[in-house]
């Protein structure tokens, strides 16, 4: 039987929420002094969460954001306390929550590299012995003399998660980290945890990456409204998971929950007046931010309003990766694709995107409204972050290697 590294009993977790902000020192006043002034509503954000880890075990935590993923990794990292409940490590843990954690704008990636592994709990002499494979891993050693201010994001993520990929301990806990840097990166942060998980390394990961978290883990939990709403082994229920997950997108469905932004290029007011965008969504999500599941299709839909039909308006749809390449574009001009009908009042137009188009990836989503067939009228840049996500592993995957592009691209090969 494998040694308990992990017992966490029964801990809960409870925020005070102040809806009701004050916004001078005489309105707080008042309200402190006020009969029958109302509480701050308690939110809870964690309810009798109960588990083990045994030791080398990985496990997954997963669901949509705000189910309390991260409060569950705060607490389980010291950085918060329970209001109930009981934590027992039984080894040295580290937690990754923030990234570049203790890094200094003003001192250069070599200094930032000892500082924050010595944070970290790193002697000189092991900071020393593994400086190398760190500067190596991160891919900026032509900069690693330079001050980390004058570093792009991407290179300043690579080197901090250098350092936490080099740390020698018996827990790791990642925080949504799998997310970051370009693909090329991105691939080898992936190999790394996976190497460490084959190492016996016992490691916690919270991630909205289920496709990988299916490759590595041995157990993964499924959190909703700050509860366990299931847990499956994977050894024996991975097809259980996959199907419980393709029924229940709803509820690890990652949003978040920001207003449709204002209009961000305006051509010409008087060519606006005519038009109203009312809302853009992405199956039925209203966020900026949505994960879709290329197993399914996608619908975009953007809701409009109409004030007289004298002239015609189009739209126009960009989707592309973070660096700004486009990977698809599409458009209402062209009349081969659309019987295209617009009326008074409200309108809905609907962009069907096949299931299985995508592969796992990031894009970007960008409208266009253009007014009679060839001008300009408003332009919503980025207006939707789209993660992408696929949940059949065994179509998406080769020789333990995973098929890149965002495109799956799915043709039949010949030979002969």
């Amino acid at each position: 039987m494998s040694e308990i590294i992990l017992d966490v009993k029964n801990v809960s977790k409870s925020f005070r929420l102040h809806e009701n902000k004050k916004d001078s020192l005489k309105e707080t006043l008042s309200s402190v002094f006020s009969a029958g002034a109302s509480s701050p509503e308690l939110f809870h954000a964690l309810t009798d969460i109960s588990f083990s880890l045994e030791q080398g075990e990985v496990l997954g935590i997963i669901g949509k954001n705000g189910a309390g993923k991260s409060t569950l990794l705060k607490i389980l990292s010291g950085v918060t306390f329970p209001d109930e409940g009981e934590i027992n490590f039984y080894g040295k843990s580290v937690s990754v929550l923030d990234v570049g954690a203790g890094f200094h704008p003003e001192l250069t990636g070599r200094e930032n590299v000892y500082l924050s592994a010595t944070l970290y709990g790193l002697s000189k002499k092991e900071i020393e012995a593994k400086f190398e494979s760190i500067v190596d891993f991160s891919g900026v050693r032509a900069f690693i003399d330079e001050p980390v201010k004058a570093y792009s994001s991407g290179m300043y993520l690579r080197l901090a998660f250098s350092v936490v990929i080099a740390l020698d301990a018996d827990i790791l806990m990642f925080d949504e980290v799998l997310y970051f840097g370009d693909d090329e990166f991105r691939f080898k942060s992936k190999r790394s945890i996976t190497e460490l998980c084959g190492n016996g390394k016992t490691i916690i990961l919270a991630n909205h990456d289920y496709d990988f978290l299916m490759k590595v883990c041995d157990r993964i939990i499924l959190l909703n409204e700050g509860k366990i709403e299931n847990t499956f082994n994977l050894k024996t229920e991975r097809e259980k998971l996959s199907d419980y997950l393709s029924d229940r997108l709803d509820i690890i469905q990652q949003t978040q929950a920001k207003p449709v932004p204002s209009v961000y290029q305006v051509d010409d007011v008087m060519k606006w007046e005519n038009i109203s965008i009312k809302g853009i969504a992405i199956n039925s999500i209203p966020s900026e931010a949505v994960t879709i599941y290329s197993d399914n299709e996608t619908v975009i839909e953007v809701e409009y309003e109409l004030h007289n039909t004298d002239v015609r308006y189009d739209f126009s749809l960009m989707f592309t990766d973070e660096k700004a390449d486009i990977i698809l574009s599409a458009s209402t001009i062209d009349p081969r694709k659309i019987d295209f009908v617009q009326r008074t009042g409200s309108n809905t137009m609907r962009y069907v995107i096949p299931k299985n188009y995508f592969n796992s990836g990031t894009l970007l989503l960008t409208l266009i409204v253009i007014m009679d067939m060839n001008e300009l009228v408003v332009r919503y840049k980025n207006v939707k972050k789209i993660t992408i996500e696929r949940l059949n592993r065994s179509a998406n995957n080769l020789m333990g290697m995973q098929r890149v592009g965002l495109l799956y691209a799915d043709f039949d090969w010949k030979h002969n």
